[in-house]
């Protein structure tokens, strides 16, 4: 997973959290949109479940 949100244009920076099988991403939208960041990550044996929470 690190090394497919690292390779993410737009992708500031991210923390993964074991225990709760999550991850919180931070990115430019200007960059990159979210169902892009999903889209990599499944396509990468990281399959997206639940709605994203946004935070401002």
């Amino acid at each position: 997973m690190r090394s497919i949100l690292t390779n993410i244009e737009g992708v500031l920076r991210y923390e993964l959290h074991a225990a709760s099988f999550t991850v919180t991403v931070t990115f430019d939208d200007t960059k990159v949109s979210v169902e892009e960041i999903v889209e990599r990550l499944s396509k990468g044996g990281y399959p997206v479940s639940g709605k994203p929470k946004w935070v401002q």
